[in-house]
């Protein structure tokens, strides 16, 4: 089985966020993916940014899966 890269449209379908990580200052925010297509590749995303509290252009993308893992009673979320 090959594997493809994640696009927006596989998100899509899972309800699942865009997180982006600054690899300069380890800044983490979520990314607003309204207006691009959905063939857009989630690690491809990265190239389009550049930190709000550095200005580093070393950002990182990934799917944020982490949302649809049922929390147990008395965790918070982190």
């Amino acid at each position: 089985m090959e594997e493809r890269p994640v696009t927006l449209a596989d998100l899509k379908e899972l309800n699942a966020p865009v997180r982006a990580h600054c690899d300069n200052c380890q800044k983490t925010a979520y990314v607003s993916t309204e207006g691009m297509p959905e063939h857009t590749i989630i690690i491809h995303i990265a190239r389009r940014l550049r930190c709000s509290r550095c200005g580093s252009t070393k950002i990182v993308t990934r799917p944020c899966y982490q949302h649809m893992v049922p929390q147990h009673p008395g965790e918070q979320n982190r």
